[in-house]
């Protein structure tokens, strides 16, 4: 660290006690990162004591992506839990299948998957078998002495396990308890290493995807596995959610939104003619344009058949019914697609949702609206939202800002008034004096004829005298803007 600056608890700090006109302070600083993934460094203008007009500059972002080692060295893991077998009155069977993935683009060795069972299961159910047997791709050679208590929770022997880049294996165990209370919903998480050292590892998901929001990073996927024992009847149930993995504007009048869906079998019996539909045609006004510029992209392994006409207009089934595909009790599967908006003036909002739709044996159906996110939550229904986003040049032309206003009393330029236009939303507006002290803050603003405005009446902070008004001079307005990072900062002037 340079001695212009300290460091406490990890944080970096800079006391400048002052800058003439041109000057520029460096700090510097060297870090070592061992970890893998993308890491974010944030600086940030803590504490100034003078009036600073533009605030969206006190911050600053640097973000180092370590491809080569993010490429070269990266394994997932995800974990379901499949139909449990009811023994006797209170013993039960329980099958656990890993999916264990290198993602990156070298060969990865020694292997090791780790599960404490006896964490998951406490006080609430005792494991019967001494030892659990497992069974593994070829590649990965079983540890014969696993329990799933400490000190052997060890599925693997290590020393003789590997995975070629590019490659998946699954490792699969079945699980006997005695309950002693089956009405409990069970969490179960498991963790592999690679390496001699085990640096590169990753956290169990819930699913058979190692990493649902294909960002090419499984350590930011690590939803338990739920299970409950009891299920004395069966049960058909689905479950979807909707998110939005990427975002891009393509030209100045299109924006290109790709999404993601999730479907999980929540249920406790096989599903089939597993299908989505999403009405596009709902979520964009009359006004706006869009096409489906990607039907559908599903895995090898999907067990959902994306429609090849799917549009969202004539057709809103996002993925065919096909009986000869399963979903099977507690999977996950994925499916993405994505969306070129015509969008001109209109920046949102946009409410998405997709429904699910699948059905058992006996031919009973079942459905489900997407909740917004990368995490099923069954018992939640919301719309995934987004706006898009507005460039400072864009912006000045759909908010026009007048340079000051005369508030006394003769009707003429009373007010300082703000036209919006389009689809902005102004969330917030803050005026400050000269001295950086707020005199007026208000977040319900009235929007009247596209028009928003200040009367010149003081709501925050100290009044001179018994008047509301605030005296002539100059002042700083600044407005939060919906959907856009940076607030518009800038000067007005009061003259009465």
């Amino acid at each position: 660290i340079s001695t212009n600056a300290k460091i406490e608890n990890g944080v970096i700090f800079a006391k400048i006690d002052s800058l003439s006109k041109n000057d520029v302070p460096t700090i510097t600083y060297k870090a070592k990162v061992t970890s893998t993934g993308k890491i974010v460094n944030k600086a940030e203008v803590l504490s100034v004591d003078q009036m600073d007009p533009i605030l969206s500059n006190n911050v600053s972002y640097f973000t180092i992506n370590d491809d080569l080692f993010e490429r070269e060295k990266v394994i997932g893991l995800s974990k379901h839990v499949g139909q449990i077998l009811k023994l006797d009155s209170n013993k039960y069977e329980i099958p656990f299948t890993f999916n264990l993935s290198n993602m990156g683009t070298t060969n990865l060795n020694r292997i090791q998957l780790e599960d404490d069972l006896l964490a998951t299961f406490g006080i609430d159910a005792i494991l019967l078998d001494s030892t659990i047997q497992v069974v593994a791709d070829s590649g990965l050679v079983v540890n014969p002495l696993f329990t799933g208590r400490i000190p052997n929770t060890s599925l693997l022997i290590d020393s003789l396990s590997n995975i070629p880049a590019g490659v998946s294996k699954s490792v699969s165990i079945k699980v006997k308890v005695k309950a002693t209370n089956d009405q409990k919903e069970f969490f179960n998480s498991a963790t592999v290493f690679a390496g001699i050292n085990k640096t590169i590892t990753d956290i169990s998901t819930d699913g058979t995807d190692a990493d649902p929001d294909n960002n090419g990073n499984p350590n930011d996927n690590s939803i338990p596995t739920s299970f409950r024992l009891k299920n004395d009847t069966l049960t058909s149930a689905i479950a979807t959610s909707l998110t939005m993995v990427d975002s891009s504007l393509v030209d100045d009048f299109t924006y290109q939104v790709k999404y993601m869906v999730l479907v999980k079998n929540i249920g406790n019996t096989t599903l089939e003619n597993v299908y989505l539909t999403d009405s596009l045609s709902k979520m964009y006004p009359a006004n706006i344009d869009f096409k489906v510029s990607e039907k559908g992209i599903v895995s090898s392994q999907s067990n959902l058949t994306p429609n090849v006409v799917f549009d969202g207009i004539l057709d809103h089934r996002l993925t065919l019914m096909d009986s000869t595909k399963k979903l099977k009790v507690g999977e996950i599967d994925t499916v993405y697609f994505t969306v070129d908006i015509k969008y001109g003036s209109n920046y949102g909002p946009y409410f998405n949702s997709v429904k699910a739709f699948g059905s058992d044996d006996f031919g009973n159906t079942v459905t489900d609206i997407s909740n917004s996110g990368t995490k099923i939550i069954a018992i939640k229904s919301d719309s995934t939202v987004f706006y898009i986003p507005i460039d400072t040049t864009e912006l000045s032309k759909l908010v026009l800002v007048p340079g000051g206003f005369s508030p006394n009393g003769d009707k003429i330029n009373d007010e300082f008034k703000i036209e919006i236009k389009g689809s902005v939303e102004v969330e917030n507006i803050i005026i400050v004096n000269r001295w950086g002290a707020k005199v007026f803050e208000e977040d319900n603003l009235e929007r009247k004829m596209e028009l928003i405005g200040w009367n010149g009446k003081s709501n925050q902070g100290i009044r001179l005298g018994t008047s509301d008004d605030v005296p002539s001079g100059t002042y700083f307005y600044i407005l939060k803007i919906k959907g856009f990072e940076k607030p518009l900062v800038d000067f007005i002037t009061i003259i009465r």
